[in-house]
C-alpha cells in the first residue's frame, strides 16, 4: 500500500493522525517502581507505547481517509469532464 501512495499529496487530517501517533510515542516514558508503600504518584506520569492493534488502526483510518479524498477528487474531475 506505501508503494501505492509514493508520490502522491496526504490529506491534512491523515498527517494529523500520524504526527498524534508520534507525539504519543515519544511520551512514553518509563517509570520507576514506587520504593515506598506512601509514595506518591508522579506529576506527569507519560503515557504508555501504542499497541501494536493501536498503530494499525489508526495506520488503516489514514489510509481510509486518504482514498476518500481522493475518490472524492476523482469524482468531482468526472463530473466537471461530463459538463462540457
Amino acid at each position: 500500500m506505501i508503494a501505492f501512495m509514493r508520490g502522491m499529496r496526504m490529506p491534512p487530517s491523515t498527517t494529523w493522525i500520524l504526527v498524534s501517533l508520534r507525539m504519543v510515542s515519544n511520551r512514553a516514558g518509563n517509570l520507576p517502581a514506587p520504593t515506598e508503600a506512601d509514595q506518591p504518584p508522579p506529576v506527569d506520569p507519560g503515557l504508555i507505547p501504542p499497541t501494536a492493534v493501536e498503530v494499525k488502526k489508526l495506520f488503516n483510518l489514514a489510509i481510509r481517509v486518504w482514498l476518500s479524498n481522493d475518490q472524492a477528487r476523482a469524482r468531482w474531475y468526472h463530473h466537471r469532464a461530463r459538463i462540457t
